[in-house]
């Protein structure tokens, strides 16, 4: 709207929808995902609430970055680990690293998804909802065992406090970044 200010979106023209992506794109050199949020967004509004047909061609819709992750080293791992005293932390934090699991993933596990014969763990409606298995690593088996005898969890792996479910996303993210600060990481 402050881009075409004064006029109304009513008022406006598939062409001046198109001129304004493309600023959006060349000019202001934004993410892909921007771009992409923001033309789902102009078209929501003239299909869905004006009802008019939208038909915007010749728009290069810019393909997301693929940006490769930092990758921790071995000695800044037990590093973060050796500044994590709580042994919930800790073991949430080694299960995560060496499964490869999403926070979301991690504090959500149940007591049953741990298969320690196998040396599995069952994710339920992972990332897209969908199921998987991921490998239990011997070390995190290990601190997993000592975890359990400790904390006795019935249906949650890692239940969270204040009569939650579970642990929050939030407060784990928040403990692993306080433990990367104090390891100089």
């Amino acid at each position: 709207m402050n881009y075409f200010s004064p006029k109304h979106p009513r008022e406006l023209l598939n062409e001046d929808i198109r001129s304004y992506l493309l600023y959006l794109i060349e000019r202001k050199k934004l993410s892909a995902a921007t771009v992409n949020q923001a033309f789902n967004a102009i078209r929501f509004l003239y299909v869905e609430l004006y009802k008019r047909p939208f038909t915007i061609v010749d728009i290069p819709r810019p393909e997301k970055e693929k940006k490769l992750p930092n990758v921790l080293s071995q000695d800044e791992v037990l590093k973060i680990f050796s500044h994590v005293d709580n042994l919930k932390h800790k073991t949430l934090l080694m299960l995560i690293y060496s499964a490869g699991l999403r926070v979301g993933e991690s504090v959500r596990l149940k007591v049953a998804d741990i298969d320690g014969q196998r040396k599995m763990i069952h994710l339920h409606g992972a990332k897209g909802k969908k199921d998987r298995y991921t490998l239990l690593s011997d070390a995190a088996l290990v601190v997993l065992r000592v975890y359990y005898k400790q904390y006795k969890p019935e249906e949650y792996l890692f239940d969270g406090g204040d009569g939650q479910k579970h642990l929050s996303e939030r407060s784990i993210q928040n403990v692993f970044q306080r433990a990367v600060k104090a390891a100089g990481i």
